[in-house]
This record gives C-alpha cells, structure tokens and sequence, in this order.
C-alpha cells in the first residue's frame, strides 16, 4: 500500500511541474520588464540612473525585488527566474490538489486532479478581464495567486492561522490580493458561525492586516479621495481599458458564472448533509461572490470609479480553480460509483447544473470561445454515458474501476497537452534565444553606447530599457502607482508621440511621424542621446545611423547644453 502511495504521490508532483513547464521558460519580457529593473539594478547600480521610471517613481511591489535579486544573483541569465515560474505555478496548483484530498480519498483525488489539469490546460487559467492565476512569466501575481490558494486550502481544512499566514505572504508580495483576500476570506469566516468567531478572525484575518499597514500609506495615497481623478480616468479608461471596462468583457463573466453554477450544484446536498469541507468550500465561493457581482455591477451599470480601480474580478481566476476542483470530485464520483452517485443531485442541483451549462455554452456562443464549454461537455457526457448503460449494463450500476477512469483521465490530460508542449521552443524565450530583432539591436547597445546615455524609442517597444539595458523617455508598458506620477507619464507619451492630448493606444503610431523638428525639441527637454525607430520609418536627422538592423534603426545625437 505504500507504494501505491508514492507512487502516486510522485505522479502528482510531476503532473504539476509538467502543467507548469507548459507555460514555458521566459524571462526579461512583458511584465517582467517592468518588476524586475531593482532587481537588476540592486546587482548594477550603474544601469538607468536617466531612466524616469527607475529614478521617479514609486515602486509599488517592493517585496518582489528581493527574491527577483535572489535569484539572479545565484543566476544571472534569468534561467532560475523562468524555472521560479514553473516550480510556484506546480505549488498553486498542489494547493488545488489538497483541497481535492479534503474532498475525497487519496485514490479518488488523482483523477479529480487529471480533470482540473485538462480544464486549467484549455483555460490557462484564464479569467474575465485578461485575469488569470498562472503566466508565461514569473511576476508578482504569480506569488498573489500561489498565496490564495495555499490560503483557501487552509481554510477549507480548517486551519485559521495557516490560511492567514498564506493571505499575508500572497498580500506581501501584490497588494491588490491583499486587498481583495481581506474581503473574500473575511466574508468567509464570518459565514461559519458566531462560536469561535472572534479567535478565527483573528488567526485569518491578522496576519494580512499587519501587512495592510505596510501598505496603507500607498493605498490611501494612490486610490483615496485626494487622488487626481484626471490620472484614475486616464489608468482606466486609456491605458487600461481591457482591465477595467467592464462591458466589453462582461461576456467572459457567462464562463465565471457557468463553472460557480456547476460547482455549487455538486456541493449542496454534500454541505446539507453536514460535510464540514463542502461547506467551507460553498463559505469561501460566496466571499468571492460578495466581492465581485457588486464590484462589477458598480463599474459598469453605475459606475463608481474607486471601486472599478478595485479591479476585483482579478481573483476570478483562484474562484474559478476552486470551482472546477469542486466539479471535478463529482464527476470522478459518477464516474466510479455509476447511478449511486446520482443521489447528490436533487432537483435544485440539476437545476443549477443546466444553469450552469446554459451559462457557458450562451459565453460560447457570444465570444466563440468554446475550449471550455467543450471540455465540461466531454466529461458530462461520459457521465451520462455510465448513468444510461452505454458503457454496458455494469458499469451503469457500478461505476467505472478505479484504473481505467485514471488510465483515461491521464490520456485525455496528454492528448491536450501535446501540441503546445511540441510547441515549447517557440514561446519560451530562455529556449529560443528571444527576437532576433530585439537581440540584435541590444548587443549593439550594450557593447557601442555609454551607460548613462537615454534613448528614445518607439513607445509600443517596452523591452527595450530592460533588455538593452539603457534608460528611455517613456514606453506604454510601464504604468506608475501614484496621481502625479501617471499625469507625467501621459506628458511624456504626448511629448514622443506629438498626440496631445493622448486618448488612447492608438495614438501610439503618431512616434511614426518623429521628424527633425520633434525630435530637436525632445531633445532640448529631455536630454536624450540617441533616437530608435523602426525599419521602415527611418529619419532625416542630417546624420547617417549608427546601426541599422534587420527591425531598428539607431541615430546618435550631438551632445547639448540640456544634458
């Protein structure tokens, strides 16, 4: 028996490093460019001292750095970054598999765990809002969700301290989960009843309000009342739209909604029948319903800015793992107990159900997004294949054995995994080398231009500071923290891309249009030594470029008396 067990046990570990090495191995692009510059520059402090976002602004995930150091310090080329990323998604997703063993017995809890595996592989844990729980690359949010997770294991075991322990460490490293844990995990505990309140509020609720004071400085000056409504407008409404406009992704919320359905079908006769986990479980999916139906109906039906800036539905993406762990311990229960298992779904739940599925074959229907839908449908109808005797008289009444469901489970979670793991070179940077591009034109910088020299470039290129190792004007990547900052941050876009006033991402074209005159000007305010541009849109600047490659063009500028 206890080899079976380690067995088993070995498979579910590498299970989810596999399903984390399927994010792939990245370092040094899309956010990372941003969260990691004191990182870098903790080991060079030479690096950006013209750069506006380095010396300027406040830097809002302060934690962060210290382990972005850490490991590139014990390897500079980022590789133990990309890998940090794989091994903290692999740790979000066993948090899953916990709740799964609190559900069910260690046999029954592989499966489960197969079926949640194949739905986080077609979703990537993709949520409304572009949210998600898991990435390509290793960030601060990966750390908030592996954090909220590990905290709604706990909780659903019954373990206050630990799950606060794990909400701080989630807050401490990304503020915005601090944030929104304190209202979904506080619902939660007050749901459970007025004994024992008091100390479960204050081993679940403490230790992140200790965090919370770290942060209320920055919290009350980057969203209270005396913030500039100006700069909250332009962060949600130009900058940020895809986050933050609710309405032009209100559909996305049809594929949240549809999997809340199905888990809280499964749960209720379970919770009524007094099981302690399922209803700790129906506890916690309420406090993300507390938090997110009223922040998303107030930043779209009546929009009430601060609370759009919440950006609540962040954690829709940790609701919805914990919805599809839920639905994945009932479906292994059909699968392996046949029509016995039926006697959970009363009429209420079967009507939750069809909600449920209506919900997201409707989303499907609207957006064309149907990997889900599908998935959900496949495991149904095996399902309803036991309970009507197709797969034979037997099984109907019995169940599928143990093996064969694992056996199948662990195929289908291959079959989907297969191509984008044939595909892993192409979208992992530490694998592929990055864009020749990009590569080609930061070897030229590092090795010809002065450390201290400021570039600028196209706006919509933000690996350059951060890759090619130099300071620039402004790129549309990095978004400041505070009021002030971000007002100077959209001076700057309007001064790069002459599109006063800035309205949105496509005014980031007008940098195209750079000619003589701007660029003299630009120079005169900001001192910048050298101008890339893009093939294609090369200048008339008087001088031949320094370096011409196969996607920039670079000029160097003659020194002024601004610098």
């Amino acid at each position: 028996m206890s080899k079976v067990f380690g067995v088993r046990t070995w498979l579910v570990l590498v299970l989810a490093l596999l399903f984390g090495l399927g994010f792939g191995l990245n370092y040094g692009s899309s956010n990372q460019v941003q969260y990691l510059l004191p990182s870098v520059r903790a080991l060079h402090p030479s690096l950006w001292t013209r750069d506006f976002v380095v010396t300027q602004t406040y830097n809002y995930h302060p934690v962060y750095p210290l382990l972005g150091t850490l490991l590139l310090r014990f390897c500079p080329s980022g590789l133990a970054i990309a890998w940090a990323n794989v091994v903290l998604i692999a740790v979000g997703m066993l948090a899953v598999y916990v709740v799964l063993r609190l559900l069910l017995n260690q046999e029954r809890a592989l499966p489960a765990f197969c079926i949640v595996l194949v739905l986080a592989s077609v979703t990537r844990t993709n949520a409304p809002g572009l949210s998600y729980a898991f990435s390509e690359i290793f960030q601060p949010s990966t750390l908030g969700s592996v954090g909220m997770l590990a905290a709604a294991a706990a909780f659903i075991a019954d373990r206050p301290l630990v799950s606060g322990l794990c909400l701080a460490v989630a807050g401490l490293f990304h503020v915005n989960y601090l944030v929104l844990g304190l209202c979904v995990f506080g619902t939660a505990w007050l749901l459970g009843g007025r004994e024992g309140l008091l100390p479960r509020l204050l081993a679940g609720l403490g230790p992140p309000l200790v965090v919370l004071l770290f942060f209320l400085p920055f919290l009350l000056a980057g969203g209270g009342a005396g913030a500039s409504a100006e700069a909250r407008r332009f962060l949600l409404d130009v900058r940020s739209p895809h986050h933050y406009r609710v309405p032009g992704f209100a559909w996305d919320f049809a594929f949240w909604g549809g999997q809340q359905c199905l888990a809280v079908a499964t749960l209720l006769a379970p919770a009524r029948r007094g099981l302690r986990c399922q209803r700790r479980i129906l506890r916690l999916l309420f406090g993300f319903w507390a938090l997110m139906v009223p922040a998303a109906l107030l930043s779209s039906v009546v929009v009430v800015p601060v609370v759009k800036q919440l950006f609540a539905w962040r954690v829709s993406a940790e609701a919805e793992l914990l919805a599809q762990a839920a639905l994945a311990a009932a479906l292994v229960g059909l699968y392996c107990d046949g029509r016995a298992a039926l006697t959970d779904f009363d009429r209420p739940a079967r009507a939750l159900a069809t909600i449920g599925l209506g919900a997201l074959v409707l989303g499907s229907l609207v957006t064309g997004k149907w990997n889900l839908t599908l998935a959900v449908l496949c495991f149904l109808l095996v399902a309803f294949a036991i309970e009507k005797g197709v797969l034979g008289a037997r099984v109907a009444e019995r169940g599928l054995s143990l093996g064969r469901a694992s056996g199948a489970l662990l195929i289908t979670l291959v079959a989907v995994n297969v191509a984008r793991f044939s595909r892993l070179g192409r979208y992992s940077n530490e694998l592929s080398g990055g864009e020749p591009g990009l590569t080609e034109l930061c070897r030229w910088v590092i090795d010809h231009t002065p450390e201290d020299a400021l570039f600028l470039t196209p706006p919509v290129e933000d690996d350059l500071r951060f890759n090619c190792r130099r300071a620039i004007v402004v790129d549309w990547k990095w978004v400041p923290a505070l009021p002030s900052e971000i007002l100077s941050w959209r001076h700057r876009l309007e001064d790069v891309t002459g599109r006063t006033p800035f309205r949105s991402a496509s005014d980031l074209a007008g940098y195209d249009q750079l000619d003589r005159d701007r660029v003299a000007l630009l120079q005169r305010r900001y001192g910048i030594d050298y101008v890339v541009v893009e093939r294609g849109h090369e200048l008339d600047l008087g001088v031949q470029p320094e370096f011409s490659g196969r996607r920039f063009t670079v000029y160097a500028l003659a020194p002024t008396a601004a610098r």
